[in-house]
């Protein structure tokens, strides 16, 4: 096994999103265990790896110039590499550019698009997603709200951690020995593979995007946040959850 080094690109991935304690690793691991999902797109993504330790081929698309290092540095695919959660060579493409203008992928041909505090996924890249194709997203800034309200995708679930915290995720420290620690990895995969913190709910989902006081959600609503922050919106949600998840319809 090659010697795997904690350098510069891969520190500021394992700094902001923890490597295996990453807060988002047991949905996409759930989400494999639950849909055939091979190929997968993730626009605006930073250096949010964490996705290729559970899908064999990842397109990663950010215009922020400083996540470019942790794609550039040799031990991020080391490290995904070494733990990985299946036994395929890893594919993964970066395109540092406007997730507007992503060069070389052909519309229609991934299986999950993924959209996480990056704006208005849903409409830019759902092209790229085949028909009755996944769309996992936030709703930091409407886009799964965005998603609700179109035509194009069929809200099927929603998703919670039951044990842990997103809004605490960032805040974890992690020592670098322990994340290459061969008996961590081991606790850490046996955790993962129960998925045992994952909550999906499947049922009344359309009280996730039903206003407080509105009659209903409309897209005007939803596009307000093109104009103003989430704080300061017209209109507050009854329900939240973690993540949502569509089926794409066209």
């Amino acid at each position: 096994m090659n010697e795997l080094n904690f350098t510069k690109g891969l520190r500021k991935y394992i700094e902001y999103y923890k490597g295996l304690d990453d807060f988002y690793l047991p949905f996409f691991y759930w989400l494999k265990n639950n849909y055939p999902i091979k190929k997968v797109l993730y626009p605006g993504s930073y250096t949010h790896i964490t996705t290729s330790l559970v899908f064999p081929e990842v397109v990663y698309v950010d215009n922020t110039n400083s996540s470019e290092i942790t794609f550039k540095d040799k031990n991020t695919r080391k490290f995904i590499n070494r733990y990985k959660l299946y036994d395929k060579i890893s594919e993964i493409r970066f395109y540092l550019t406007d997730y507007r203008k992503i060069p070389n992928e052909k519309p229609l041909s991934f299986d999950l698009l993924i959209s996480i505090s990056a704006g208005f996924i849903s409409t830019t890249c759902g092209k790229y997603l085949r028909k009755g194709g996944l769309f996992l997203s936030d709703n930091d800034h409407n886009d799964a709200a965005r998603g609700y309200v179109s035509n194009s995708y069929e809200l099927i679930g929603v998703l919670n951690n039951i044990k842990s915290s997103r809004h605490d995720h960032h805040s974890k420290n992690i020592q670098e020995n322990v994340l290459f620690d061969e008996k961590y990895f081991k606790r850490k995969r046996k955790e993962i593979e129960s998925s045992s913190e994952i909550q999906f709910i499947s049922t009344d989902l359309q009280e996730f995007f039903q206003p407080k006081i509105e009659p209903e959600l409309t897209l005007d609503m939803v596009e307000e946040i093109m104009e103003k922050s989430p704080s300061k919106l017209s209109y507050k949600l009854k329900k939240k959850a973690d993540l949502y998840l569509f089926r794409k319809l066209d």
